[in-house]
């Protein structure tokens, strides 16, 4: 399947951030890669030069998972075909929650919870967070964070 875009938005490409951290090797390796219908291993042996077809597919999976490769091919798709839906961000998130350790979870399972409707997004307009506003509890209620039990106590801050 071939991939085809407008001057326009190749223009528009071209200058976001994921496009100008590859390298020239790696922007001839996604240019091939969307124009050949997604073969990764005639990409790397038309942007590498590899010795050998076992070599080229060593390498393939390399670049393929590149974290800039990866970043840049994922805003070619959004650019191009539109962002993932609301049940395909979720399902995704749920993959990650399953897939991270239990200390690499939290900012999985924050995203979940803004997907889902559970919190708002603590992100400002200009990336930075806004401001945390704190949650009140009647003093004695027990509340439960991080799977552990907190009973509320009032203590006079000075």
């Amino acid at each position: 399947m071939s991939t085809t875009t407008t001057p326009a938005l190749w223009d528009e490409i071209q200058t976001k951030k994921p496009w100008l951290a590859l390298s020239p090797a790696q922007k001839i390796w996604c240019l091939a890669f969307l124009t050949n219908g997604h073969d990764p291993i005639s990409a790397t042996e038309l942007a590498y030069h590899c010795s050998s077809p076992k070599n080229a597919k060593c390498l393939s999976y390399e670049v393929r998972h590149h974290k800039h490769v990866t970043a840049f091919l994922e805003l070619f798709e959004i650019l191009t075909s539109g962002g993932p839906s609301l049940a395909e961000q979720i399902a995704g998130t749920l993959e990650t929650i399953r897939e991270c350790p239990p200390y690499a979870q939290a900012r999985a399972r924050r995203l979940l919870a803004q997907l889902t409707g559970c919190v708002k997004s603590d992100e400002a307009e200009d990336g930075e967070p806004a401001e945390v506003s704190a949650q009140s509890f009647p003093i004695g209620s027990i509340i439960i964070q991080d799977g552990r039990q907190y009973r509320v106590k009032a203590e006079e801050i000075s």
